[in-house]
């Protein structure tokens, strides 16, 4: 990072502590161990301050003689103001889980024995999944293995620590056992953050931004924009028959999310899939969660697995962020339920047992916009195959406020298209300008008169939402 990276950066920090005097600043700058603090202009001395509380440079080695004895200490309550700025800057940064978050710098006695890590060590990072005591940090998929690093218990509660944290530090193994030993972050902000708010606590509220598709190349999600917007913190049902391309439609979708949204946390479920799906779509979404359930995993790990991956998306939603789960399909998910989970003793009309009917329903029931937080937003596939599938579509309907109906394809590539008549979203146009909405009114007098290719041919016209809107003529002048 240059100096003026920093800077911009860390502003707050630095008229803060330009607001004290050079004697001021040279003590704040020795109590967090920047190089040759009694040397140099203000200016630079502050920016070598700044460099090390955020991480960014090396500290020196703090030194017991000298200077330090000379000079008072830094009051504790500017150190403390001080840490919060800088934890306040690295807050609004864009969480991005690959980055390779800044260590911390740590100083020691000759005769310190206990292991410190920091520069040029190898960051750790995982999902937090509590158990009865302590914890494990599973991959990016969610999925447990024999090597994954243990979190003690103490760490948990020293820290906060919550069932689907981000946790990013260093790990070692002690007498044989792989253990999280140090921790970094957490949900991509400094692990000491003030108290946290709780999931199910914060008021939920409608939506009130839309989800970016409108950007995306592909019409038939251009087109679901103005018709059927799918906004932050929605609960959508994916209606898709048997040949009608689920799987296509969240690709295409993944990608809109990917390119218009890529500090939204997108997460892929993946249900009843081969394994060679589930690798495919790591593949082309690296930075996604994409949680496989593939043939042949046993039901209950892939159960753990979609827990996990809800608690971290709900995790998310507390810090502020945005999480979007594609789940296709939830009716296939059901199945897996069923194999997993004990049974009730009490099943519903299609046979289903009501616990599997309880998970399916507090899965979809996550998804919701936060009150001055985040959302959490669910699309979930589901098919009717049977009575059981009957079930969950009855168990879960009423709690969607987006509908969307795929349509035969007829060996078309790409996205597969909307039954535009069928497919809508509760309290849609409130998400729309009124220019948009006009737009939108016009698009389905087209769809009326001439069907789902008169419309797509429209929006194909140009290329992007923002600009079929501004060019009016496109569908004013035979709207009708």
């Amino acid at each position: 990072m240059t100096e003026q990276e920093l800077y911009e950066q860390y502003r707050s920090v630095y008229d803060y502590v330009d607001g004290f005097g050079i004697f001021e600043v040279r003590n704040l700058a020795r109590a967090f161990g920047a190089k040759t603090p009694s040397y140099g202009r203000k200016h630079d001395l502050i920016m070598r301050l700044i460099g090390v509380a955020s991480g960014a440079v090396p500290a020196g080695l703090r030194s017991k003689r000298g200077a330090r004895v000379k000079a008072e200490d830094a009051p504790e309550e500017c150190v403390t103001r001080v840490r919060e700025l800088v934890a306040e800057c690295n807050a609004r940064r864009s969480y991005d889980f690959s980055e390779v978050h800044v260590p911390q710098y740590y100083f020691r006695d000759s005769g310190e024995t206990e292991s410190r890590f920091g520069y040029g060590d190898a960051l750790t990072q995982g999902v937090l999944e509590r158990a009865e005591s302590g914890g494990y940090l599973r991959s990016r998929g969610c999925e447990a293995t024999a090597d994954d690093p243990a979190v003690s218990e103490s760490m948990i509660q020293k820290f906060g620590l919550r069932n689907g944290d981000a946790l990013t530090g260093y790990a070692e193994r002690i007498e044989g056992v792989h253990m999280f030993v140090q921790l970094e972050g957490v949900n991509g902000a400094a692990k000491e953050q003030e108290e946290r708010a709780v999931f199910e606590e914060i008021p939920a509220v409608y939506p009130q931004e839309r989800i970016p598709l409108g950007a995306a190349g592909d019409p038939v999600l251009r087109a679901a924009d103005l018709l059927c917007p799918v906004g932050y913190g929605q609960r959508g049902l994916l209606y898709a028959p048997q040949g009608t391309g689920a799987a296509a439609f969240f690709g295409s979708f993944a990608a809109a999310v990917s390119a218009a949204a890529p500090q939204a946390e997108l997460c892929l479920i993946a249900a009843g899939c081969g394994p060679e799906k589930v690798n495919a779509l790591r593949a082309a979404y690296p930075q996604a969660y994409v949680v496989g359930a593939a043939l042949g995993t046993p039901a209950a790990d892939a159960v753990r697995a979609v827990r996990l991956a809800a608690a971290h998306c709900k995790r998310v939603a507390e810090g502020g962020g945005n999480a979007v789960v594609l789940l296709d399909s939830l009716t296939a998910l059901a199945r897996l339920f069923g194999e997993a989970l004990p049974s009730s003793g009490r099943r519903a009309a299609g046979g289903t047992d009501l616990n599997v009917l309880h998970e399916c329903e507090e899965l979809f029931a996550a998804a919701r916009n936060l009150q001055g937080a985040g959302s959490v937003t669910v699309l979930a596939a589901v098919q009717r195959a049977g009575a059981a599938d009957e079930d969950v579509i009855e168990k879960c309907s009423p709690a969607a406020n987006v509908r969307l109906y795929l349509a035969p394809s007829a060996g078309q590539e790409g996205c597969p298209p909307l039954d535009l008549a069928l497919s809508h979203t509760e309290m849609g146009r409130e998400m729309l300008s009124a220019e948009e909405r006009a737009c939108a009114q016009a698009l389905r007098r087209r769809f009326a008169a001439g069907g789902a290719a008169r419309v797509l041919q429209t929006v194909s016209a140009v290329k992007n939402n923002a600009e079929l809107v501004r060019e009016s003529g496109l569908w004013e002048e035979k709207a009708d």
